[in-house]
């Protein structure tokens, strides 16, 4: 099964998307974290990165489709994988389907009040001030995320692809949600087919 997390910044997408690979046992694939693990290497190519994830600026389209395409290539993602961070643009969403097949795209609603909660939250618990979670950078984040990612949600929903879901609420909570989400779908979608 390939499943896709949406939802704003902060929004509890990374969060989710590993409890859900661990239980549907696939690979959880996180943009962020493939992201930070090249800007680590500090080769010219992480410092560009760096550059555009420190000012909130999404990553250019070609360089994120490149990271992506070569990730699916690999073995270990055969079977399925649960993806989060990408796609962010109807560029991106079009550049998947040509690679994979999406059987789910999971959209976290949380409002913009509890997000910055959570990126504050997730600071003093970690101890560790991401790059992008300062103050100036979640608002740049959230708006590009207006602009550039919500449009996914029309284009999924065309599809009949995506799956709303209330993130406002415990990290349990939540999942039993999606949880509960995928399986109805899965049902309906069999009950279409016999």
């Amino acid at each position: 099964m390939n499943v896709v997390f949406l939802g704003r910044p902060g929004s509890g997408k990374g969060t989710q998307a590993k409890i859900l690979a661990k239980e549907l046992e696939v690979p959880h694939i996180s943009t962020g974290d493939i992201f930070r693990d090249i800007i680590k290497k500090n080769t010219s190519y992480g410092k560009k990165l760096n550059n555009y994830i420190k000012n909130g600026i999404l990553v250019p389209n070609d360089l994120t489709n490149e990271i992506i395409k070569q990730t699916l290539k690999k073995k270990e993602f055969g079977k399925g994988f649960i993806l989060d961070g990408y796609p962010r643009t109807i560029n991106q969403a079009k550049f998947l389907s040509s690679i994979t097949d999406i059987n789910y795209v999971i959209n976290l609603t949380v409002t913009k009040k509890e997000i910055r909660k959570r990126i504050l939250e997730r600071e003093e618990k970690t101890g560790v001030k991401r790059e992008d979670d300062k103050k100036e950078v979640i608002e740049k984040r959230l708006k590009e995320y207006s602009t550039k990612t919500k449009p996914l949600i029309e284009y999924y929903t065309k599809k009949k692809k995506l799956l709303n879901i209330d993130g406002n609420d415990s990290i349990e909570k939540i999942n039993n949600r999606i949880q509960r989400k995928i399986k109805n779908e899965m049902f309906r979608e069999i009950d279409e087919n016999s």
